[in-house]
């Protein structure tokens, strides 16, 4: 809207006036054969829940997805644009994030560079041996702009949008959230079983032997377990 405006009144023009919303939600998803006081949310979204499905390559589906999905799509397109271009000066933004996204897309490039601009990583994680090693690895990557075990950002308190504090929040886990750690049904354990299957991939990758990278991907997984039995569902924070 800014953009229009700016355009409009260098042009000489005025500005188009948006026409007066009279609707402020959708009404077509709802279902008005549902007693909303018996059951709001179906009330509210039963109709759309009776005709939506979600995409195979979703995990939910929803307006907030297919907006996130259509941003995407802009940005790839801007970005790949710009890292096309070989004459943006030097130390510009634009020069920068087309830099950075075609060195992602050199593959060619990573493949032969492997695992080595992690190793200096791999090897701080070697060295712990102790809960104490794990806490000073921990206040490192906190430092460095990482949260290895929690996160910590400055934003709005939630009680007062006034005043922003400190948040401490739990990390994520591998897996989306708690229950994928400990529910017992077919579909749970067959996907611990193809992530198991995919930590080993990237220890292989990472220079392991088989045996190596199997317990190391088994250990991945157990850590994770014991980390998700303190997890709240969906983010916590204070």
């Amino acid at each position: 809207m800014t953009a229009t405006i700016a355009t409009s009144a260098v042009a000489g023009t005025e500005p188009k006036t948006e026409a007066k919303r009279t609707e402020f939600y959708e009404k077509g998803g709802m279902d008005s054969q549902v007693n909303p006081a018996d059951d709001f949310f179906k009330f509210a979204n039963g109709t759309w829940l009776k005709n939506t499905k979600i995409p195979d390559d979703q995990k939910s589906w929803g307006s907030f997805v297919t907006v996130k999905e259509t941003n995407v799509k802009n940005l790839h397109h801007l970005i790949d644009e710009l890292a096309t271009k070989t004459n943006l000066p030097k130390g510009t933004l634009e020069q920068k994030v087309g830099d950075f996204y075609a060195s992602g897309m050199d593959t060619a490039t990573l493949d032969k560079l492997g695992a080595t601009p992690i190793k200096a990583g791999l090897a701080k994680i070697e060295k712990i041996n102790s809960v104490n090693d794990l806490i000073d690895y921990s206040t490192i990557e906190m430092k460095e702009g990482e949260g290895a075990l929690f996160g910590f950002y400055i934003g709005a308190d939630e009680k007062n949008s006034s005043s922003n504090i400190a948040n401490l929040v739990q990390t994520e886990t591998s897996l989306p959230e708690k229950s994928y750690y400990f529910n017992d049904d077919a579909n749970t354990k067959h996907i611990r079983e193809e992530f198991l299957k995919y930590a080993t991939t990237l220890f292989l990758l990472a220079g392991d032997d088989k045996a190596t990278a199997e317990k190391n991907a088994n250990t991945v997984l157990k850590v994770e377990t014991q980390i998700a039995k303190s997890h709240q569902i969906g983010r916590a924070s204070c």
